[in-house]
Parts: structure tokens; sequence; C-alpha cells
């Protein structure tokens, strides 16, 4: 993708990011899901994801999460998992909700997997985060 690649500076000097953002709305399904996938490759660099946070596109994202198809709901959440990486906090000084930002991303990883088989292990690791946060810390 561009972003692998570096050119998402080009994609950022180019407008390219609020063109993504404002198709997270379409109402054309197919448009959504490519934006939303673009701004899910996008927020994987640190440096566009920054960018990315200064259109309000969370907003947006966790709205897809909720209310998009699964396609759409995927990326939605791909992309703010992508987001929170890209911000990063350094070993060993975790973020005050960290947990809770956690947990929300799993559930709402949840609500998009409708197989059950695997909708039972991310429940298992939604339960096991509080634990794993603590032996960490």
């Amino acid at each position: 993708n561009v972003a692998d690649m570096g050119g998402g500076r080009a994609v950022v000097r180019a407008g390219g990011l609020d063109l993504l953002v404002g198709l997270l709305r379409s109402s054309d399904r197919a448009a959504c899901y490519y934006a939303c996938a673009g701004v899910q490759n996008l927020a994987a660099a640190a440096d566009c994801a920054a960018e990315l946070r200064d259109t309000g596109v969370e907003e947006i994202l966790q709205e897809l999460c909720d209310a998009a198809g699964e396609d759409v709901a995927k990326c939605a959440a791909g992309a703010l998992t992508n987001l929170d990486a890209a911000a990063g906090t350094p070993a060993g000084e975790p973020e005050a909700d960290g947990v809770a930002l956690l947990q929300a991303r799993v559930a709402t990883a949840l609500a998009a997997v409708p197989i059950a088989g695997v909708s039972l292990v991310l429940r298992l690791i939604a339960a096991l985060i509080p634990a794993l946060a603590a032996a960490l810390v």
C-alpha cells in the first residue's frame, strides 16, 4: 500500500486525507469500504496517523464500527487500532485508560465477527485483558 512505500506524506500533501475522510460518510458502500481501507493503511504510519487524528476521523470510524456492515466495520476497527498503535506509548508507561481502550477495541471486533468460534476466542481475550495489563505493570 501507499503508506508502506513511504507515500503517505504525498497523500497528505495532495489533500487525500480529507477526501478519504469525506468518503467515509458516503452512501456508496464500496466507496465507504475503500476509503476506510485507505484510512486503515495510512493510520499505520505515525506521521499520517497524527494528520488523520486532526481530521476528527476517530469519531467517524467509531460510528462505522457500530453501524456499518461487517466489511466496513472490520476496516474501521483496524483503522482505530492502527491509530492507537501509531500514537504509541513507551514501554512500561501504559495509557491511563489503555485497558479500557483495548477492551473497547476487542468489543468492537466482537461485534464485527459472525463466526461463533472466533467470537468465543475474542471474548476470552477480552476477559483476560485486565489480568494481562496488571502483569505488565
